[in-house]
């Protein structure tokens, strides 16, 4: 079996660096930096860490739905 996208991320430690470093590149953007002047860098890396393991739940959850669709598995 392949690995799970999960997996290939790097698991919680590759996708908490994964969601630091957006969250560093949206501070940096001087396009959209203004928005996030009084927001709290940590919450917000925080934040953005459980929402990239929400989305990973629901693609799996997804896959195995379509999975179970087509097979009646």
């Amino acid at each position: 079996m392949t690995e799970s996208l999960y997996e290939r991320l790097g698991a919680t430690a590759g996708i908490t660096q994964l969601a630091n470093d957006l969250v560093d590149l949206h501070m940096a953007n001087p396009a959209i930096s203004p928005r996030f002047t009084k927001s709290d860098p940590v919450k917000m890396k925080m934040v953005q860490l459980h929402f990239s393991l929400q989305v990973l739940v629901v693609l799996r959850y997804m896959k195995a739905r379509v999975c179970w669709l087509r097979t009646g598995e």
